[in-house]
């Protein structure tokens, strides 16, 4: 692992991106920003990369003294939560897999056959700006926020799930700001100045300002959280065991596949084989599915905060 992070390092360039495809719409940007941004966002995930590798390394040749550590024997001697039914459920070909590639599909052919199927002023209202996609998503996010205070509440005993599912509740409550522009064209309350120079659209939200870096980080750390967490908690007792301990929401493997299918849903894989209609943005059809996905995520922790207590 230490020598692909150590690989990723050097030979992640912006010309081997841009060959691949991420980021090349960023990277071949004809505004200066955004070009400027994703060449700082390759150095840092070189450098990020770097540090991995040194991390993974050292970890590697002092691992006999790291796992003597008291919070590492903590960890180990943590007894994590397992049921056989919960497991069946948390499988990787469960319902949260079939709900994700089901709307993911249904999304798709919306992309195939919508100009076939509605009027330009239908496609209007379904695809721009404030439209029924963006308002679906904010409306999921919403869903998830309020998913998570219910388990804030159920777990109102326990500081760290508190804790946990207090920070996601306000995470999912910006992501709604973000998707509605904090209600801008609801309250039809201009942009402050001081945000124009720095805002591509010149709206009030954080996601399309700075050269879209704060919409490139989520993007990340959805893939991460999603699929990457979940992988290492299916391969790894120990990893397992940390995120039990810390009390984080794991998605299944179902659901983490689908995470994984959302990730890829970018332009520069669906628009080689699809033509999307007017107005329309795979990125929204992304963020949709990312908000459905955090709403099943949450469901998934209240049937795990069920089946704990159940059994308790």
């Amino acid at each position: 692992m230490a020598l692909a992070c150590l690989f990723l390092s050097i030979f992640i360039t912006p010309e081997i991106l841009i060959w691949l495809g991420p980021m090349k719409r960023s990277l071949l940007s004809d505004i200066e920003t955004v070009r400027k941004v994703a060449l700082f966002e390759v150095k840092i995930l070189k450098i990020i990369c770097f540090i991995f590798a040194i991390l993974l390394g050292f970890f590697g040749i002092f691992w006999r003294k790291i796992n003597n550590l008291s919070i590492i024997n903590r960890i180990n001697n943590h007894q994590f939560f397992y049921d056989e039914i919960y497991e069946e459920k948390m499988g990787a070909a469960n319902h949260s897999l079939f709900l994700i590639v089901l709307i993911s599909l249904t999304g798709l052919l919306y992309m195939a056959v919508a100009e076939q199927l509605f009027t330009v002023n239908q496609l209007k209202f379904i695809n721009m700006e404030d439209g029924v996609i963006e308002n679906m998503t904010a409306v999921f996010f919403l869903g998830a926020g309020i998913l998570s205070v219910l388990l804030c509440v159920l777990n109102s005993r326990h500081l760290r799930p508190v804790i946990v599912f207090s920070l996601f509740s306000l995470l999912f409550f910006i992501m709604v700001g973000e998707e509605i522009n904090w209600g801008q064209r609801i309250f039809n309350y201009a942009t402050p100045d001081f945000i124009k120079p720095y805002h591509l659209r010149k709206e009030m939200n954080i996601h399309n300002a700075f050269g879209y870096i704060a919409d490139h980080l989520f993007v990340a750390a959805v893939f991460v959280y999603g699929f990457i967490l979940p992988v290492l908690a299916r391969v790894t007792l120990f990893w397992r065991k940390v995120f039990d301990y810390l009390e984080l929401p794991i998605a299944s493997m179902g659901l983490a596949i689908g995470f994984f299918f959302i990730s890829m849903l970018q332009s520069w894989t669906v628009c080689r084989f699809l033509d999307p209609p007017p107005g329309f943005r795979i990125e929204e059809l992304r963020e949709l599915l990312t908000a459905i996905a955090f709403c099943v995520l949450m469901y998934e922790s209240l049937i795990r905060f069920r089946q704990k207590n159940c059994i308790s």
